[in-house]
């Protein structure tokens, strides 16, 4: 294992790892010159690497934030440091061999004050209790986004870099639009993550796809800093990348990349989703820095995931239930829902949210139309009695969704 987290294979490995001549901490590692002796030195053919370079080329013309002090203090201060840009970047190398986790926090709690949620893993970071997805809002992303901050009064977006599913470029420019209508950076909350290629459209992935998983993961992390017009996300999400029940160690070396951007400064918390809970858990006891988020598709028939949720809050983890609405027809057209929407003056989706609200959830909600968006943010006005909230919880014993099996 390299001091990057990555494996030995000279393939698969940094290029400044590679063109280390020595192990002395106070030698300053060399990058070498020419494609030649990239070659030379890794065994790669330089056709395969042009990409790589041209990824750290991109990295060193890209302001690094200053690091918060909290994560000053977990670094040994006889670690060079590089004044790059606008902060400081200090070589990886460094970084990992000295860093201690500030999110091994014992009993590590969430609370929620007003309209956000804050967990101890995260240090204090926060977290508005609804978020709007930017998703399948295509060629009305801006103006859709747009609404849903000045109008609605949402105050968290979630993006991807998947093109063919998120156009981050018109939430960029809405993003742009809002500071210039005199919002600040920290009046918004933004989120993105990575998505494996397996999820992309083969003609229209934001990275390379023959490169390793880590630098696939910094290349996109960097897209949707173009994209979106910001250095700094709130939350750095690895965007569905479950595949197997079991982590494999390749997963590791690349949630080692995410730890990295968080060490960074460039996002104030990371996190999972589409993880399973066995993944979920190994991955959370392997990790040095925990997952502070996780977000899965929340089905009403499997427990609106009750086992995840459970783990999440014995955790600190703030747990983010996407689909709703989307993937649980059935509960919005079931009689009794209805009938609870009735009791409030309110519609069946506008109950599951709000159960989602009192049952400790953070609602990703993916709405199109601008009223859809308005009524969303209705559900801070009203509360769910014990009653309904047991009915909500219990949905799975006393309903089936049609054609699924048990």
């Amino acid at each position: 294992m390299s001091h990057y987290g990555v494996a030995p294979n000279h393939a698969f490995q940094p290029l400044w790892s590679r063109a280390r001549v020595c192990a002395c901490p106070n030698t300053v590692c060399q990058v070498p010159k020419s494609r030649a002796d990239i070659c030379e030195n890794s065994g790669v053919p330089a056709s395969s690497i042009i990409m790589r370079v041209s990824t750290f080329a991109i990295l060193a013309a890209v302001p690094i934030v200053s690091l918060p002090s909290r994560l000053r203090s977990r670094i040994s201060t006889n670690a060079p440091e590089k004044l790059f840009g606008r902060g400081v970047r200090i070589h990886p190398s460094f970084r990992r061999a000295t860093v201690k986790c500030s999110s091994q926090v014992k009993e590590a709690k969430l609370k929620v004050i007003g309209r956000f949620v804050y967990s101890d893993l995260a240090d204090g970071a926060a977290m508005p209790t609804m978020l709007l997805s930017t998703s399948f809002f295509h060629a009305k992303t801006g103006n859709a986004t747009l609404d849903a901050v000045l109008d609605a009064g949402f105050q968290g977006l979630v993006s991807g870099n998947i093109p063919y599913e998120n156009n981050e470029e018109a939430v960029g420019l809405a993003i742009k639009e809002l500071k210039n209508q005199g919002y600040k950076r920290s009046d918004l909350y933004i989120q993105t993550g990575f998505v494996p290629h397996g999820l992309q459209h083969p003609l229209m992935t934001p990275y390379d796809r023959s490169a390793p998983l880590n630098l696939q993961i910094r290349q996109s992390f960097i897209g949707s800093q173009k994209n979106l017009n910001v250095d700094r996300f709130d939350t750095f999400m690895w965007d569905g990348a479950a595949s197997y029940m079991i982590t494999r160690q390749r997963d590791m070396e690349a949630w080692g990349e995410i730890e990295n951007l968080y060490l960074e400064g460039r996002a104030k918390m990371i996190g999972l989703r589409g993880f399973f809970l066995p993944q979920i858990k190994e991955m959370y006891e392997r990790a040095e820095i925990k997952p502070m988020v996780v977000g899965i598709t929340c089905h009403a028939h499997m427990g609106w995931m009750r086992d995840i949720r459970k783990y999440c809050q014995e955790k600190g983890i703030i747990f983010q239930a996407h689909r709703l609405c989307e993937v649980n027809d059935w509960v919005i057209k079931n009689d009794e829902v209805i009938e609870i929407g009735r009791k409030y003056g309110v519609r069946p989706e506008q109950v599951v949210y709000r159960y989602a609200l009192q049952a400790g959830m953070v609602p990703v909600v993916e709405l199109r139309f601008p009223e859809e968006i308005r009524n969303a943010m209705q559900v801070y006005e009203f509360e769910l009695d014990e009653e309904d909230m047991l009915f909500m919880e219990t949905m799975d014993r006393r309903y089936r969704e049609p054609g699924v099996e048990f």
